[in-house]
């Protein structure tokens, strides 16, 4: 029998009766924790080639080996007790830490979204202005993140 899962992330539900519930009660916290905060080292397919530390993770690539080799598109979050897998919902947003972007799962694809650059340097700095301008740029940022 299979344990009942959210709709969304397929964490772990207790059920009624079943044993060893902080089993599933710990995944769930342990996959929470992750995706809370997502953010990942980098886009990767051989977890052979990695030495993860707890709490690490990888946007795992379309062409993926070894352990990951049934998770394209997933998300792998190293545990002290191994691979965990986060299978992304529409529109998660994730921020992927080797090329400083958020990538949002979009269409059965994670869509990169370039950084928008805050004003630098001038040889007159108005900072009212900048604070305007980068208050801008943040709600753009979350707004093509959104529409994306």
């Amino acid at each position: 029998m299979q344990s009942p899962q959210t709709p969304r992330f397929k964490l772990p539900l207790l059920a009624i009766g079943q044993a060893q519930k902080e089993l599933f009660h710990n995944e769930a916290l342990t996959l929470l924790d992750f995706l809370t905060s997502p953010i990942v080292q980098a886009k990767h397919d051989d977890p052979a080639t990695l030495m993860p530390s707890d709490g690490e993770a990888w946007l795992i690539d379309l062409h993926p080996m070894g352990e990951w080799i049934e998770h394209a598109n997933h998300i792998a979050v190293w545990t002290a007790g191994g691979w965990r897998f986060v299978e992304p919902s529409s529109y998660l947003a994730i921020y992927v830490s080797d090329v400083n972007e958020t990538a949002v799962f979009r269409n059965n694809i994670w869509v990169f979204h370039g950084i928008i650059a805050e004003p630098q340097g001038g040889s007159v700095i108005d900072t009212e202005a900048r604070l305007a301008i980068e208050s801008i740029i943040n709600a753009l940022r979350i707004k093509a993140v959104i529409e994306s």
